[in-house]
């Protein structure tokens, strides 16, 4: 989305606040190979906490992951989340680009509903709009530029160059795209449920047709355990365990029902599949939950689907443990073939 220079050879970096993930690809005859695939996952004192008060623990990490899996390429795509991302469908009439450019400029104003000098913004044309003649769809997207600040510099800290900073629902509809080539009419969610921020993309045909990030994830259920570890002296029952579970689940899914609803009242049109990515969705019984629970065809996306590896050293059981995780990193890296 918003980028600073060539998009070649770069390697894809998801800087979650629970891991950091790496993914370096190769396109061979016209297919995709895994060149480098890592994960360091994150020591409780080096969550990415929003703003990053000390850099120099995640700025470590990602120069680990680097060093540990030999990975040469300095330059990376990476992507943001959370509240300071805002992105909204817009339509906006023109029948010049000159006059498009400042239509989007105004509503640009009026949408995003802060001082645009607080805020990187961009947009994309997605096509003519059904309100009328020299209408257009236009998807806009704003982020708020300490939140770049802050992501740029630890990379920089750690000796990397940021070339692309993406939405992080967009690189996992980047992933999906690749891996599933869905038909045109289908209408997916995709939902990515990391550690703090659960992110919902519903899509139709290679347009984001509602995008909404929601500050909770796995790490609310964690901190119900650590509650109950302190009352249950030590110990946690299985029990206790899938209570936590399922509370956090069905916060989740209230989230998720309330967007399905809001698009469906909004738009006329229902989701017709879910694709599940994240952390949290590996944690044992909640893909369960989430397929018992949406009553929609659920699955978990498998970002690797349709690629070969060619150099990570690790068995198929263990591609098939990080697959949940790896969507946003996939994604980026295929930025490189932009």
């Amino acid at each position: 989305m918003f980028g600073w220079g060539r998009s070649k050879g770069l390697v894809g970096l998801d800087i979650g606040s629970s891991s950091v993930k790496a993914i370096e690809l190769r396109k061979k005859g016209g297919k995709y190979e895994v060149l480098n695939l890592a994960v360091e996952d994150l020591h409780p004192e080096r969550v990415a906490e929003e703003p990053i008060r000390d850099r120099s623990p995640l700025a470590e990490a990602i120069d680990q992951i680097f060093a540990k899996n030999h990975i040469q390429t300095n330059e990376v795509a990476t992507a943001v989340s959370g509240h300071s991302v805002i992105v909204k469908k817009i339509a906006v009439t023109g029948s010049s680009p000159e006059e498009l450019r400042e239509a989007i400029a105004y509503e640009a104003e009026q949408n995003i509903q802060l001082d645009l000098n607080e805020v990187k913004w961009d947009y994309e044309v997605l096509g003519p709009a059904a309100s009328g003649r020299n209408a257009f769809d236009v998807m806009l997207v704003a982020v708020k530029r300490d939140k770049i600040l802050n992501h740029t510099a630890v990379l920089k800290q750690a000796g990397k160059t940021p070339v692309i900073i993406d939405i992080d629902a967009f690189a996992l509809q980047n992933a999906w795209e690749m891996s599933y080539e869905p038909p045109p009419e289908e209408v997916a969610a995709l939902l990515d449920i990391g550690a703090n921020v659960t992110t919902i993309n519903i899509v139709r045909a290679g347009t984001p047709l509602f995008t909404r990030h929601v500050s909770i994830g796995g790490q609310h259920s964690a901190d119900a355990l650590e509650t109950a570890l302190a009352h249950e002296a030590g110990q946690v029952s299985p029990d206790t365990r899938m209570k936590c579970l399922r509370a956090t689940a069905e916060i989740i899914l209230l989230e998720i029902q309330k967007t399905f609803d809001f698009f469906r009242e909004t738009s006329a049109e229902g989701v017709h599949h879910v694709y599940v990515a994240g952390g949290f969705v590996t944690v044992s019984g909640m893909a369960d939950i989430l397929k018992d629970e949406l009553r929609i065809p659920t699955e978990i996306m498998d970002p690797f689907r349709r690629v070969t590896f060619n150099g990570p050293k690790l068995s198929v059981d263990r591609i098939g443990e990080l697959a949940p995780r790896m969507g946003v990193a996939m994604g980026l890296a295929l930025r490189s073939f932009d």
